[in-house]
């Protein structure tokens, strides 16, 4: 068929959504953002950190703690609306950095855990998320 095509500037995860009474087929890229006072953008849900995709992860490189050392952060999949989509969270509230454990959340339904940082642990960090695998990694630099 030579109705999609994916070339190197439009590769990714997508959501796709199927409506057979209207008879359309919509694409929306998945994208990841850092969200938090932990993070490098606070709690800006209009304006949350992006984390780029790369062969096949969301990676994050950078200062995590610098507003708030011991703050805390999620992972969005949407920009706007707190209540407007999917989330990653930590699977416990005010979780540890170093548990990646986590748990999915739809808009403003679940708990609404964070990981958090704790004296001493600010700094430059990679995180990398793969959907797929269901890993994340947070490694500091």
């Amino acid at each position: 068929d030579n109705k999609w095509l994916v070339t190197d500037s439009n590769k990714g995860r997508y959501k796709i959504t199927v409506d057979t009474q209207n008879n359309l087929i919509t694409f929306n890229k998945v994208m990841l953002y850092i969200i938090g006072d932990g993070g490098p953008n606070g709690w800006n849900i209009n304006n949350p950190a992006p984390m780029s995709y790369i062969n096949g992860e969301y990676v994050f490189v950078g200062p995590l703690g610098a507003s708030n050392p011991t703050g805390e952060f999620k992972i969005s999949k949407f920009v706007g609306d707190w209540c407007g989509g999917d989330w990653i969270n930590a699977a416990t509230a005010s979780q540890s950095i170093n548990n990646t454990n986590f748990i999915n959340t739809t808009n403003c339904d679940g708990p609404d855990n964070k990981w958090k940082l704790k004296d001493g642990e600010a700094g430059n960090y990679e995180i990398r998320i793969n959907l797929e695998t269901e890993v994340i990694t947070i490694t500091k630099q």
